[in-house]
C-alpha cells in the first residue's frame, strides 16, 4: 500500500496514509517479535476500516459514473430526435 501513495498528487492524504501504513507495519514487526496477537487484530481491524472507507469511495465514483454516463445518452438521444438542437 505504501509503495502506491502518490506524494505529489496525493498530498496531505498521502502523506497520512504514509503515516498510518508505517503504524501498522510497525505494529505487526512487534507483534511477531514479542507474539501479541492484539496487535494484529488492530491492524486487521485498521485495514478492515481503510478497505471500508475505500469501497465507499469507489461506489460513489461508479455511482457519479453511471449518472453522467445516463446524461450524456439521454443528451445524446434528445440531440438526434430533433429535440435538442445544437
Amino acid at each position: 500500500l505504501a509503495c502506491s501513495l502518490d506524494f505529489e498528487k496525493g498530498g496531505a492524504i498521502a502523506g497520512n496514509l504514509n503515516s498510518l501504513y508505517n503504524y501498522m507495519i510497525r505494529r505487526i514487526l512487534n507483534a511477531d517479535v514479542n507474539r501479541d496477537i492484539e496487535a494484529i487484530d488492530e491492524v486487521i481491524g485498521m485495514l478492515e476500516e481503510l478497505r471500508s472507507a475505500w469501497q465507499s469511495i469507489y461506489m460513489q465514483k461508479d455511482i457519479q459514473t453511471r449518472s453522467s454516463a445516463e446524461n450524456f445518452n439521454q443528451n445524446k438521444a434528445a440531440m438526434t430526435s430533433g429535440h435538442i438542437s445544437v
